[in-house]
């Protein structure tokens, strides 16, 4: 396999895999909602699962990187980035879980909010790296809607918790923080598809915008109910960040048989 080797045309999404996909995020669901007694000091599946399908898409992109080979500029580059933004999630992971079984202490927040922020930087970085070099410049209507998603999502998110608090307080900036790391993130990633729909990678970028945009939705749905002190575990929010990384691994597969 040569490093800078030119992926084949991907054209085809198997209905059996996404069925597969969106029906273990319904299970996962159904576990965590009904089956599975949750006891804050102890691990159970559930969270073990999340950090395994973390640890799976970084594994992932890392092999599509290697592939590439390493130090190549574009995909070789971006794809290490984007298992370090998984490795990031991993730490953070193991860190929840730390203060949560042993020191039994309420992770939230933590010093595993430093490594889920990380997750956003080298994320963008893949998107914004790729979308740059394969069409380096941007039209009037581009710009003015990389800029308009993210004032939209911080907008609904702000305007939806100071009608119900009357005021903005720490949980609220604090969240925001996170809340404009996967906006962004979200913007770049539907940019991709625009540029990418018609090549060769048309494919695996919307199964990759697709999973960015179930952990984006799951990402503010939780800040937004940290800002009330209203999350549990059991909430549909575990669901979303299990399945949009299923999707995401799906899309790496998809690139990795294709180099």
């Amino acid at each position: 396999m040569k490093p800078q080797e030119v992926p084949k045309r991907i054209d085809s999404l198997s209905l059996g895999v996404i069925f597969i996909i969106i029906a273990l995020g319904v299970v996962f669901q159904i576990f965590n909602y009904f089956v599975i007694e949750q006891m804050d000091d102890e691990l159970d599946v559930i969270e073990i699962s999340v950090t395994v399908v973390f640890g799976i898409a970084a594994v992932m992109v890392f092999l599509v990187s290697r592939s590439y080979s390493w130090k190549t500029e574009v995909f070789g580059k971006t794809y290490f980035s984007l298992g370090m933004a998984y490795s990031m999630f991993i730490i953070a992971e193991i860190i929840w879980d730390y203060h949560e079984v042993v020191l039994k202490t309420s992770p939230y927040p933590s010093p595993a909010d430093v490594f889920y922020f990380a997750f956003y930087p080298f994320t963008i970085y893949h998107l914004v790296k790729n979308c740059k070099f394969f069409k380096p410049k941007l039209g009037k209507i581009e710009k003015t809607w990389l800029l308009a998603i993210p004032l939209v999502i911080i907008g609904i998110y702000s305007y939806s918790a100071y009608d119900q608090l009357g005021e903005f307080n720490l949980d609220f900036y604090y969240g925001s923080v996170f809340v404009i790391g996967t906006s962004v993130t979200l913007t770049f990633a539907i940019l991709g598809v625009t540029i990418f729909r018609h090549s060769l990678l048309g494919v695996i970028w919307m199964l990759l915008a697709f999973g960015i945009f179930l952990n984006s939705l799951a990402d503010v749905w939780y800040y937004y109910l940290e800002i009330f002190d209203l999350y549990s575990r059991e909430h549909v929010t575990m669901a979303l960040w299990f399945t949009s990384t299923n999707f995401i691994i799906y899309a790496l597969y998809k690139h990795y048989k294709s180099i």
